[in-house]
């Protein structure tokens, strides 16, 4: 037997009315190493099956690369846009939803072989994320505040404008409870699944914030420009912001919080730029990311086998946790 790739797998063997197991795990290499992605066009989003194995990133010129095999390999997608992709997102192994500039939402039923365009949405309005707490309730935030949600799986949008500053992240940890963030250092956040929302007063910062990743209902941590990191405390009666940081040198646009201990975000400060807390995001230290360009999402299947994409269509992916 030969590894094409890393992951995991089970092998069983019968012999005498007799069965046994192995668990098989394969490592390509040690730290954080490029992929070839097949794409010279910047990308800014991507996203993983649970199974580690297949996934999706996004970026202009509506591009989308396709991987089966962990990112050992990568195929463009017939997108349908042209309008830069910003951000992916899957619910199922063949339902999946991209979305963009021009009021772009791609949605696909079948993996990723066919995309077609969500044409209920505006075409003024650009959006900079996706996210989706199941398999019918998600979410778009884009420009001048727009955030757009669906019930049933995206058939039908509703459209909210909590804020006139541009949204740039939004997460969900379940149906009700999300957070958007946004340019000015904006925090927008809801109790009832995006029927309402409120923003954070007063703000935390005033720098653009990229990204953010709600883990629970108590647990929220954010990133953006010259290395602010918004994090939530509980209190006895609700939820406030505080503010920490990555470390003034540091832009960052993606971060992920997969584990109660173990995160990861990426950005560039002069190259690209990977950090990784192993204490809760008490504290970040930098990995050596291999990517001369900038990094914009990240994605982790978990704590080991993660993958970030950035300018350029550069793709860098680890196996053991960048270490």
């Amino acid at each position: 037997m030969t590894g094409v790739g890393d992951g995991v797998t089970h092998i069983y063997a019968s012999a005498g009315g007799k069965v046994d197991s192995a668990t098989v795990v394969v490592f390509f290499q040690t730290g954080w190493y490029t992929q070839p992605s097949g794409t010279t066009n910047s990308l800014w989003g991507v996203f993983f099956l649970p199974d580690g194995r297949r996934g999706w990133a996004v970026g202009d010129a509506g591009t989308i690369m396709h991987t089966s095999d962990a990112g050992a390999s990568w195929a463009a997608q017939v997108s349908s846009t042209s309008f830069s992709l910003r951000a992916v997102w899957f619910t199922s192994s063949l339902v999946g939803y991209a979305a963009g500039f021009g009021g772009t939402v791609m949605q696909t039923q079948d993996g990723g072989v066919s995309w077609s365009r969500i044409t209920t949405l505006a075409a003024s309005e650009n959006f900079n994320d996706i996210c989706f707490a199941d398999s019918r309730h998600g979410w778009a935030v884009g420009a001048n505040g727009v955030i757009a949600r669906t019930a049933d799986a995206g058939a039908t949008w509703t459209k909210s404008f909590p804020t006139a500053n541009e949204l740039q992240g939004v997460s969900f940890s379940d149906t009700t409870n999300g957070w958007a963030v946004g340019q000015g250092g904006v925090i927008a956040g809801t109790r009832d699944g995006g029927k309402s929302w409120y923003v954070v007063q007063p703000a935390v910062t005033a720098n653009a914030l990229y990204s953010v990743w709600r883990r629970s209902n108590t647990e929220a941590w954010a990133g953006g420009a010259s290395g602010v990191n918004p994090v939530t405390a509980a209190t006895p009666d609700s939820l406030q912001w505080t503010l920490g940081s990555f470390g003034a040198l540091n832009q960052v646009r993606g971060i992920m919080i997969g584990s109660d201990l173990i995160g990861y975000a990426v950005g560039q400060n002069g190259t690209g730029l990977i950090l990784k807390t192993v204490d809760g995001a008490a504290s970040w230290q930098p990995q050596v990311s291999n990517s001369a360009q900038g990094l914009n999402d990240v994605w982790f299947v978990d704590p080991l086998r993660g993958w970030a994409v950035g300018t350029g269509g550069r793709i860098v992916h680890t196996s053991k946790g960048g270490e």
